[in-house]
């Protein structure tokens, strides 16, 4: 490799470390995930009988009170004869990880829907992603490692299919967590080492012999 291409390549891996960082800083990560600061950092929409029927986004703080309610340190939200779809809703990053590491979003989450298509609990990533819709319902912990570091969308909702109202979703605690890779237990470690020397001393000596 001449001195040119050597500079060519060491600019190139230059410039995508810096882009890594520059991303890295920008990066937003998932903010006020067990509601201590209210409804702040998520945003909410709604559907109800206004014209137009469809309001949003909007900063659920103070908005359609009776719909998004904080009980016991978590989200709730209700619809009722009038909103008949309520919405919660946050865009962020997710981190990067290193090689074996694995991602999850821990959560609690409660629902009391008069059907089970009333509730919608999802983890979406960007558009133009070719990785599905993670669905959040039935479980308080999902793996998320094929969305590492990408943009997502974390999404909640009460609907009205079945014209029965009153159905509640309530959600808490959430949670980005990352899993270190698999570390040997000391023992393990031990016993390997014990392999070893002992396959060294097996090894036989080699001879010369002198002509």
């Amino acid at each position: 490799m001449n001195k040119y291409r050597k500079i060519g390549v060491i600019t190139v891996l230059a410039l995508g470390f810096m882009l890594l960082s520059i991303r890295a800083s920008l990066a937003v990560p998932l903010a006020n995930g067990n509601f201590a600061a209210g409804f702040t950092s998520w945003m909410g929409e709604v559907f109800d009988d206004s014209i137009p029927d469809f309001v949003g986004p909007f900063t659920p703080q103070g908005s359609y009170g009776s719909n998004y309610l904080l009980q016991g340190g978590a989200a709730k939200l209700t619809n009722d004869d009038i909103v008949f779809t309520v919405s919660l809703f946050q865009d962020f990053d997710l981190p990067t990880i290193a090689s074996g590491e694995r991602l999850f979003l821990d959560y609690e989450l409660t629902v009391n829907v008069s059907s089970s298509q009333d509730a919608f609990a999802q983890l979406s990533p960007a558009a133009g992603l070719m990785i599905p819709t993670i669905d959040l319902l039935g479980s308080s912990s999902v793996e998320i490692t094929a969305l590492a570091g990408e943009a997502v969308e974390l999404f909640f909702s009460v609907d009205d299919l079945d014209f029965t109202t009153n159905d509640m979703l309530s959600v808490d605690n959430i949670i980005v967590r990352v899993e270190g890779a698999t570390v040997p237990e000391p023992a393990s470690v031990a016993l390997v080492a014990a392999g070893l020397v002992f396959l060294r001393k097996r090894r036989p000596a080699v001879r010369v012999r002198c002509s």
